[in-house]
């Protein structure tokens, strides 16, 4: 008579219902992690790249075969970390407002505590800091935010979302110390002062003037701060 082996229980059943391993779910996080660890440095790279050719050439000098063959890696990858140029365009843009929105509220906290310091602190860090970028570069990020605004609406809406929130929070701190006679809420006064900041700065980074006269932040100023000097009853 042929001897059989006793069936091998299947993972989380068994005389006692057991569950599956616990080694079984660390090895899986490990390996998660380790993925995505190696996703991460990937698209980093891959970042770090498209950065650079746009510093150095503008638009038309980024590519996704340009970047696939100066990072050594394989098309596959690109397309398994991004889904097309609009992706990567998505990220460009989302790495270039993050890192200003640090400078932004590193100035904010070097401006003191008085809030209409602090929101002017916060407007001007904005302006210096794409004063300060590679013209080719900061040309490409308007070029990217108009065309995200119509193929990407939502996304680059949530993108822009960390910004708007800080701005909000500083339209409040006016509003508490009575220094506001706006009659919108601070959202809604953020989102308006946000869009004056980008249009403004779009259009001195594009060369664009109406009636030959170009605009600075201290003329932009002028017009925001009087919305802020009115205190309220």
């Amino acid at each position: 008579m042929t001897s059989q082996r006793p069936a091998t229980s299947q993972p989380g059943t068994g005389a006692f219902g057991s569950r599956e391993p616990r080694w079984r779910s660390r090895t899986a996080d490990r390996a998660t992690k380790d993925l995505r660890k190696r996703a991460e440095s990937r698209s980093d790279r891959f970042l770090a790249i498209a950065m650079e050719l746009l510093s150095e050439g503008g638009a038309d000098n980024l590519s996704v075969r340009k970047v696939v063959e100066m990072s050594d890696m394989s098309l596959r990858s690109f397309y398994q970390l991004f889904g097309g140029k609009d992706d990567l365009f998505l990220a460009i843009y989302e790495e270039a407002i993050l890192g200003g929105l640090e400078r932004q509220l590193e100035a904010v906290d070097a401006a003191g505590k008085d809030p209409l310091m602090r929101l002017r602190a916060f407007l001007e860090a904005e302006w210096i800091a794409n004063e300060e970028s590679s013209p080719m570069l900061r040309r490409s990020l308007v070029i990217y935010h108009q065309r995200l605004m119509e193929t990407r609406p939502a996304e680059l809406a949530t993108v822009l979302e960390p910004q708007h929130k800080a701005l909000t929070e500083l339209v409040g701190e006016c509003r508490a110390a009575g220094l506001t006679g706006s009659q919108l809420d601070d959202s809604a006064t953020a989102s308006i002062l946000m869009q004056l900041m980008i249009t403004t700065l779009q259009a001195r980074v594009l060369g664009f003037e109406v009636a030959g006269r170009g605009i600075d932040i201290e003329q932009v100023w002028a017009i925001v701060s009087p919305t802020f000097s009115v205190h309220s009853s």
